[in-house]
């Protein structure tokens, strides 16, 4: 078997490697961007590779910068159907608009190629990174999301049913939707004995817009229902910065403290 590769194939090939591994690391990683500008940028891309398909000249670039357009545009519609939540009718279309766009471009590229385009390729690949800086640029000078905590100062503990520790309400400042994730916590009971407490915050999958949302933060003791342990009762909540549980405590509370990457921040303190 013989292969006939020269040094530009070989550049190009690597250069598309590049281009989707940086997309799958945009949607793949906890960057702080709000899945509106990460769709638009994928948008952005395919249009961008779609440019230099029908403008640069050489049989291997277009074939690079066509596959290249494909995979963004799979990539762009896969994204927004699935982090937008869209309805089943509403994804039927955006497929059916997809095939659609990709069939007629696809029936047409020959006529396209004797046409003189308003813009050169530079000129039009420097819009399309333009729009792209202004869409990153916005949503970076935007706050994240602000949460502000309200804990209870105590709560009537029950051995068998979760119990309202407090709430947090998450608010976005900015037009750009954004998911809600908020900080995780660990907890522990002392009766005065110490006792595992699962604490666990309300889950919204929705993504939020411009306004608030209140979630409650509930709690759990770890109790074996066969244990001779008895914890109902009122109990006074504390709010501390640590890292576990103390052993000892020499009085009935409950301590609760930021678990994971969430360790300190904005937590807020019990009334």
């Amino acid at each position: 078997m013989e292969f006939d590769f020269d040094q530009q194939q070989i550049f190009y090939s690597v250069g598309a490697f590049f281009a989707v591994a940086a997309s799958t690391y945009l949607l793949g990683t906890q960057i702080s961007l709000s899945v509106l500008t990460k769709s638009m940028l994928l948008f952005l891309a395919f249009a961008g590779f779609t440019v230099a398909a029908q403008m640069l000249e050489g049989k291997e670039i277009k074939l690079i910068t066509s596959g290249l357009s494909g995979v963004s545009a799979i990539i762009f519609v896969t994204y927004t159907v699935f982090r937008f939540e869209l309805n089943p009718p509403v994804v039927l279309l955006a497929l059916a608009v997809s095939a659609v766009i990709f069939m007629v471009a696809g029936y047409n590229l020959e006529r396209l190629k004797g046409y003189e385009w308003p813009l050169n390729t530079r000129q039009a690949l420097a819009g399309i990174a333009v729009l792209a800086l202004v869409f990153v640029g916005v949503d970076a000078a935007t706050s994240d999301l602000d949460e502000s905590y309200d804990w209870k100062d105590s709560v009537n503990v029950s051995m068998d049913d979760e119990f309202v520790l407090g709430e947090v309400t998450v608010s976005n400042n900015f037009y750009l939707p954004r998911r809600v994730d908020t900080a995780s916590f660990d907890g522990c009971i002392y009766a005065p004995e110490r006792k595992s407490l699962y604490v666990r915050e309300e889950y919204d999958s929705d993504l939020l817009w411009k306004g608030s949302r209140t979630l409650e933060i509930t709690g759990r003791a770890s109790v074996r229902p066969d244990s001779n342990v008895t914890i109902e009762g009122e109990y006074p909540v504390e709010i501390v910065e640590a890292d576990e549980c103390p052993e000892n405590v020499s009085e009935r509370k409950i301590l609760i403290f930021p678990s994971g990457d969430s360790s300190g921040y904005g937590i807020g303190t019990a009334p």
